[in-house]
């Protein structure tokens, strides 16, 4: 399976609707929802709004039916250029040491968890720094929730340190 097929796979799922809801009901003859559905996808990736420019194209590349719905975010993603390159790589680098700690601890993921610590995540290197300490948070919480209010970190309601 090429990378293309593996990103059409992905925008059927569930979970993926619940990020991209344009995924869910694509109409494709609503300008202002394909409109919001690139944003969607720029916020997620760069952590910024399209320029004119790339909005206008990426409407135009959707609406003509030239690239499907499905494989937009890949599109975008692999057209980075400049920062957004520095971004995508610094999400990169936090996501897979997210896959990483959980996997050598045995800590379930966390769908909603991952999402959290990657928002954060930009183009500075601080912000690789303290999305890798929220992965040992949340790691440390999994594995030690009765050692954290000891150690002087104790959780909210919601379980938020």
């Amino acid at each position: 399976m090429g990378l293309a097929e593996i990103a059409q796979s992905f925008a059927v799922q569930t979970e993926v609707k619940g990020v991209y809801a344009f995924l869910a009901h694509p109409d494709l003859s609503n300008s202002a929802a394909v409109q919001a559905f690139i944003g969607e996808i720029y916020a997620n990736l760069f952590n910024r709004a399209p320029d004119a420019a790339g909005e206008a194209y990426w409407t135009g590349q959707l609406k003509t039916g030239i690239r499907p719905a499905g494989l937009a975010v890949l599109d975008i993603m692999l057209g980075a250029r400049g920062d957004d390159i520095l971004v995508v790589g610094n999400k990169v680098a936090v996501g897979t040491y997210y896959v990483a700690q959980t996997v050598n601890n045995q800590v379930s993921m966390v769908a909603d968890e991952a999402r959290a610590v990657l928002q954060g995540v930009g183009l500075d290197a601080t912000n690789v720094a303290a999305g890798k300490a929220q992965v040992d948070l949340f790691v440390a919480k999994a594995l030690f929730p009765d050692l954290l209010p000891v150690l002087g970190m104790a959780s909210n309601a919601d379980g938020q340190v």
